[in-house]
């Protein structure tokens, strides 16, 4: 975690931020539907303008995003993902947001707490001018050639690491969130594995998932 501020007079806590990356906040709720229909016609008005009023004092932080869904299937109703650098911002507004519509409307079923990370399968500079240049291409690892290629190389992935920790998410239509555990039964664990043979399908994952580029967005979190 980064060092705690030492002279903050806004705030009467220490920050909270990771080394590097945002916190990433799910958030689930159902609507009491019985509380809610006590509310007279002006109360639920006045309801609904505190919470389109604080999302979007929320989404004015600076770099802090919110994202918001309505639920398919009865599990939930409304869904929230929030991404902001302080942990103490994080669990402030997910208090509000949770007391936005009034006591007891919004019921939380399901939340989950994590990260941004870059993930540990990244190909090095190293691997990819030994594999992919020498290997696969041919190239003469003390041409310019080489050097160029590499050097590109570099600055994609420079920007690739800057966007899985610090992204900027789309407010697309469709959202999918799910909960991913490498464990299949009491036999089948990721990481029995060793590490290089993770490596290797993990690049055929990605492979996969490049044909998706621009039509969907990956974002994980650990």
């Amino acid at each position: 975690m980064s060092e705690p501020s030492k002279n903050d007079e806004e705030t009467n806590y220490d920050w909270l931020e990771p080394a590097e990356g945002w916190h990433v906040l799910h958030l689930f709720y159902q609507i009491d539907r019985t509380q809610w229909s006590m509310f007279g016609e002006d109360e639920q008005l006045s309801a609904k303008t505190e919470l389109t009023r604080l999302i979007q004092e929320i989404r004015s932080t600076e770099n802090t995003q919110l994202l918001t869904f309505s639920m398919v299937t009865p599990k939930a109703d409304i869904g929230f993902m929030l991404l902001t650098p302080d942990l103490h911002t994080a669990n402030a507004f997910e208090k509000r947001l949770t007391a936005a519509l009034g006591p007891d409307i919004l019921v939380p079923c399901y939340s989950y707490l994590s990260i941004t990370e870059t993930g540990e399968y990244m190909t090095s500079p190293e691997e990819y001018g030994a594999n992919t240049l020498v290997g696969e291409r041919g190239m003469d690892a003390d041409s310019e050639e080489y050097r160029a290629a590499l050097s590109e190389f570099a600055t994609h992935m420079e920007k690739y690491r800057h966007d899985k920790l610090y992204p900027n998410m789309p407010d697309w239509p469709v959202f999918c969130f799910y909960s991913m555990a490498k464990r299949r039964g009491e036999v089948h664990n990721w990481y029995a594995l060793d590490f290089d043979t993770r490596k290797k399908l993990m690049a055929g994952h990605g492979r996969v998932g490049r044909q998706w580029a621009g039509k969907i967005r990956q974002l994980i979190t650990g």
